[in-house]
């Protein structure tokens, strides 16, 4: 558990700060190309079986994160941003072999980096850690580390399963499990329905990403 761990709070703070790839030299020829326009489909099953098959390829997943609260009461906004990191499965390949049918041990690693109150912008960062067990949290700043077990010992809690985690992420959910759950839609309006739950200060920054994007509500 510690040494999984460890390499997960140190993956993704490799991906915080790792350098811009150098940039290549102008084509000699450069020719106008039309806008990347996100691939079409037919139906949300079509869409799910695409992604389902695309992740079950992948080992592991980065993607920047933006977490927004929004304090009603106090009529204030905090944000914080950083980079996150899926294991699609931890298991070795050994393992996996000898017990085909079992499901994977997903872990993931995230890493904010800045804090956003209201104007107030400060550079703060927080780390977190899950192996299906144990959840990490590491405060540098306040020389902290707390330890959570959220599964017995030898059993382990997929923190992305439907039903289990706190939020979804599409990465290797079965559609039928979606299917249970939701009644799948994909909306002609990427943004739509952006700005009818959550404040127009937060929806304004949500709007531009989901623009070009394709959306299964």
């Amino acid at each position: 558990m510690t040494t999984l761990i460890a390499l997960l709070l140190a993956a993704v703070a490799a991906l915080a700060v790792q350098p811009a790839p150098p940039q290549a030299p102008p084509p000699m020829a450069p020719r106008a190309t039309p806008p990347s326009v996100p691939r079409a489909f037919a139906s949300p099953d079509d869409l799910m079986d695409a992604t389902q098959a695309a992740t079950n390829a992948l080992d592991r997943v980065s993607f920047d994160v933006n977490y927004t609260k929004l304090f009603l009461i106090a009529d204030s906004l905090e944000s914080r941003k950083g980079r996150a990191l899926i294991v699609t499965d931890t298991r070795s390949r050994a393992d996996r072999l000898a017990q085909p049918e079992a499901p994977p041990r997903r872990a993931f690693g995230l890493r904010f980096d800045s804090l956003q109150i209201d104007r107030r912008l400060q550079q703060e960062i927080r780390e977190l850690a899950f192996d299906g067990e144990w959840l990490i949290e590491r405060i540098p700043h306040d020389q902290l580390m707390v330890r959570r077990q959220l599964a017995p010992p030898g059993d382990r809690a997929d923190a992305f399963k439907l039903g289990e985690g706190p939020f979804m992420v599409m990465v290797g959910q079965d559609k039928t499990a979606v299917r249970q759950r939701y009644n799948a839609t994909i909306p002609t309006d990427p943004t739509q329905g952006l700005a009818d739950h959550i404040d127009e200060r937060v929806s304004k920054h949500m709007t531009p990403v989901a623009r070009d994007a394709i959306q299964l509500h």
